[in-house]
């Protein structure tokens, strides 16, 4: 076994333990523990360019789709186009991680991952 198929086995037990925290940067980590630590149905976030927005989002929905089942999350941009430039290749990047029995499938018709749990994320813009 290979260096790099020993990284991928580790990680494919990291989503098998249900935890994608591998996938965040130190500042991400952060600000998961604050908006899991509070109670409020909305919280504004403050964040500059580049700060790795649009990659922990989507990696929030895949991992709160991937421990809670039949879960409905809804990712927004504002624009199609920004979902296809911003959303899509991180999808592709993380799932890349994902073993294949935990493997969404997604759906381009109707812009959704569907989980094996059922859980959908849906990109909407």
């Amino acid at each position: 076994m290979t260096a790099t198929d020993k990284i991928l086995a580790l990680k494919h037990q990291a989503w098998r333990t249900g935890d994608l925290s591998f996938l965040l940067l130190d500042h991400q980590i952060e600000l998961l523990e604050i908006i899991d630590s509070r109670k409020d149905r909305i919280t504004a976030i403050n964040c500059s360019r580049r700060w790795g927005k649009s990659r922990f989002f989507i990696t929030y929905a895949f991992w709160k789709a991937l421990l809670k089942p039949n879960a409905q999350i809804m990712y927004a941009a504002p624009t199609r186009v920004q979902v296809q430039m911003f959303l899509l290749p991180h999808a592709k990047e993380i799932l890349a991680t994902c073993p294949p029995e935990l493997q969404p499938k997604y759906s381009g018709q109707d812009h959704t991952w569907t989980f094996p749990n059922e859980s959908i994320v849906r990109d909407a813009g």
